[in-house]
């Protein structure tokens, strides 16, 4: 199994693959896809995508525009194509991933 960088339930989403999942969770990648596809309406690759943009925009949400680099923020989550990366979360968020940095950091909800 790939090592946790940024462990999300204890797993490392920036290196694993479909085969990954399939072969953590105990079922064929074919499985995984079709289970995927019927119970979220999207494929284990996109999932695991999903999850990614999830971490970034927590990462930015938890950021400080002064301190913070949507860049840096997007490269650590694996997205290196950084124009695209806007396009997408855009896509999925509704607002540039700028507009999400400048907004006061996110309260811990420990405290």
């Amino acid at each position: 199994m790939p090592q946790s960088r940024t462990p999300l339930f204890g797993v490392d989403l920036l290196s694993w693959s479909v085969v990954d999942l399939s072969t953590a969770l105990g079922v064929s990648p074919r499985v995984l896809r079709r289970v995927c596809q019927q119970q979220l309406g999207v494929g284990p690759h996109r999932l695991l995508w999903l999850c990614r943009m999830a971490l970034a925009r927590e990462a930015l949400l938890q950021a400080s525009a002064p301190t913070g680099r949507v860049t840096d923020i997007a490269m650590r989550f694996g997205f290196t194509e950084l124009g695209q990366f806007s396009v997408n979360y855009r896509g999925v968020y509704g607002e540039n991933p700028s507009a999400t940095l400048r907004r006061p950091p996110a309260k811990s909800k420990a405290g």
